[in-house]
């Protein structure tokens, strides 16, 4: 999963088609809901147009003050320099706000600030806010003053090599708990720096799809690391052994109460408390994998960026390539990259690598039993070979033939009768959530297309 990903993350490498205009904004300091109107930010913010990236030259110095019913700001246009520190400051006090770049106070404001009560975002650009930039903001201190309370951050990652910074423009952001008094300070120290020429840095993504530039335990660096942490997986999931106390459908087995059985699933009400029972009268809290993994996905780009990539499938390993993944008109003919496909004939072998070729497709089966998970699924888009996988939870077992999973009282569905030990669900849902140890008096209200169901007979009427 390390390894998808990792991979995915290269889309971020602002490498994607330019929309008409795309905003690029640093977080120096952050503490607001935008739409509540509350809180105030620290930002720089660029715009790239038409394709071009922002220029330096063009970026504001922007500070936002949310009074609870609109938003005002300051914004001033520096003359930015690179490799040149710069300290901002933005200094509140009762009905006013004040913005100082070095020693120099570039605009006062009045307005009465309404703080948030959430943590301060710190040397943040959240990905939204990533267009395209001639630039890259290193930010290297932010001190926070309030009444009887300092925060001092360095937040200087310099240390990370330029190719690992590329994957989050703001490796070090953090969020740390600040309370604004009625006067308080922010100060922030930073600096711009070229942005990068990625062809220099190149490659960044080995053959199994991971940072070439980054290490962890687990990091994968020869086909022999898959096949050893198979056998790991495998000698830990024997040990962890399948629950004993469940029926077929996750319902316990020895609760401290049961129901008559009736073959769907449905509610019933316990010590003020509603409860989801089984087909089989067990009591149920039920878990369930909403999308398995996919053969195919996720891929990455390849087309125009094939110098990103440290390997390209070739040979055996064709079929990791996917052109058009996306149905999109303007990409008849860009290829991705499916590195999870590559590692799976890595780890199976190019003929075995298909969960229909795997003995009994009993890994993905282990792997959702072991936690005591009462179903899992996948999408028949993505994944059409595992949609209708077979996950065993006892002797008896029951599939999931969609891409979701049992998680909202109106749409409880029937459960054919299982003739021998076997049992199959026809449909299931996923329109919303209901947690079954609700103390409300009744259970959601049946939505329109479930009553429908219900007299078509696909659930009992009493579900709702």
């Amino acid at each position: 999963m390390t390894t998808r990903l990792i991979a995915a993350i290269v889309l971020g490498l602002c490498l994607s088609p330019a929309a008409s205009a795309q905003q690029n904004q640093f977080w120096l300091a952050a503490q607001h809901d935008w739409g509540g109107k509350k809180g105030f930010f620290l930002t720089l913010s660029g715009q790239s147009s038409n394709g071009a990236p922002a220029a330096l030259e063009n970026v504001k110095l922007e500070l936002g003050i949310g009074d609870g019913n609109a938003w005002r700001f300051i914004s001033v246009p520096g003359k930015w320099e690179l490799h040149k520190p710069y300290t901002a400051k933005a200094v509140f006090a009762p009905g006013s706000v004040e913005l100082w770049l070095g020693d120099q106070r570039v605009d006062r404001l009045p307005a009465k600030l309404v703080p948030v009560d959430q943590p301060m975002a710190i040397n943040e650009q959240p990905s939204f806010l990533r267009g395209p930039a001639n630039y890259i903001v290193r930010q290297m201190r932010l001190i926070a003053r309030s009444a009887g309370e300092t925060l001092d951050e360095k937040t200087d990652a310099s240390t990370l090599a330029p190719q690992l910074t590329l994957f989050n423009p703001a490796a070090g952001a953090e969020r740390k708990p600040f309370t604004p008094g009625d006067r308080f300070s922010i100060e922030a120290t930073f600096q711009f720096e070229p942005a990068p020429d990625l062809g220099a840095l190149a490659p960044f993504i080995d053959r199994y799809g991971q940072a070439i530039h980054a290490d962890w335990p687990g990091k994968v660096r020869k086909d022999e690391d898959l096949l050893s942490a198979q056998r790991e997986e495998n000698e830990r999931l024997e040990q962890w052994g399948q629950p004993k106390n469940r029926d077929p459908f996750g319902g316990i087995i020895g609760a401290p109460f049961s129901e008559k059985p009736t073959g769907f699933f449905r509610v019933t009400r316990q010590s003020d408390k509603w409860w989801l029972i089984t087909p089989l009268g067990n009591p149920c809290f039920y878990v369930g994998l909403c999308d398995a993994p996919a053969l195919e996905w996720e891929p990455t780009p390849a087309t125009g960026r094939e110098f990103l990539f440290q390997w390209l499938p070739d040979g055996e390993f064709a079929r990791a390539w996917i052109t058009n993944p996306w149905h999109r008109p303007e990409e008849q003919d860009r290829k991705y990259i499916a590195f999870h496909t590559a590692n799976l004939m890595r780890k199976y072998g190019p003929k075995d690598w298909k969960p229909a070729r795997r003995p009994r497709r009993s890994h993905a089966q282990k792997r959702l039993v072991s936690p005591a998970m009462a179903s899992g699924a996948a999408s028949p888009k993505t994944s059409p070979t595992l949609r209708s996988c077979t996950i065993t939870t006892s002797p008896t077992s029951f599939a999931i033939p969609t891409s979701s999973t049992l998680q909202y009282a109106s749409v409880l569905l029937r459960v054919s009768a299982a003739r021998s030990s076997r049992a199959r669900m026809s449909r299931t849902s996923s329109a919303g959530r209901w947690a079954t140890s609700s103390t409300s008096a009744s259970p959601p209200r049946m939505s329109q297309r479930s009553s429908r169901w219900a007299r078509a007979g696909i659930f009992p009427p009493n579900a709702s």
